[in-house]
């Protein structure tokens, strides 16, 4: 499903219920993957996975926290585990914070912008080959302009504000 789609099917749900819920959650576990699917399959309501880049991140960045994955192996681990229960709900992979300077490595290591951008704008490609939507594009550490010279750009689809209006009343 598309973006337009999701806004579709939000909107379709909000007048015909009145509300809809988008669960944003992060991927801390396979467990937590599971769970998030079982839970979303007994009460009916889509989920966002949304990974930071501290917990999935490229393999040559120094890969995530959560359980090793890059983009690929966490979509795959979505995927595969959404199969395993026979998951046939709606569930959408996001990224969050996959702009420049937002490991922590990164910002301690105070990365020239010019690695920063490079490295962010290379995981918003490996991020959309995967299947996955980039959600939000966060306020850089310390560095004013270029988080406005980030916006619009190829980072983000759609930002956390966008999806929270999707999610309230009509």
């Amino acid at each position: 499903m598309n973006i337009q789609q999701m806004q579709k099917a939000l909107k379709i749900a909000r007048e015909k219920d009145g509300f809809s819920t988008l669960l944003g959650i992060g991927p801390m576990s396979p467990m937590l993957l599971r769970a998030t699917l079982e839970l979303s399959k007994e009460q009916d309501f889509p989920v966002l996975f949304i990974a930071s880049r501290n917990q999935v991140d490229m393999d040559e960045f120094g890969g995530g926290y959560v359980s090793g994955w890059d983009q690929k192996r966490f979509v795959k681990a979505i995927h595969d585990m959404a199969k395993k229960i026979d998951y046939d709900g709606q569930y959408f992979i996001c990224r969050d914070h996959g702009g420049p300077w937002q490991r922590d490595e990164e910002r301690r290591a105070r990365l020239p912008e010019k690695e920063a951008m490079e490295r962010g704008l290379t995981l918003a490609v490996q991020t959309t080959e995967a299947n996955a939507l980039p959600v939000a594009v966060p306020t850089t550490h310390g560095t004013g302009s270029l988080a406005a010279r980030l916006r619009g750009r190829a980072t983000t689809h759609m930002s956390t504000d966008d999806i929270m209006k999707l999610t309230r009343s009509a």
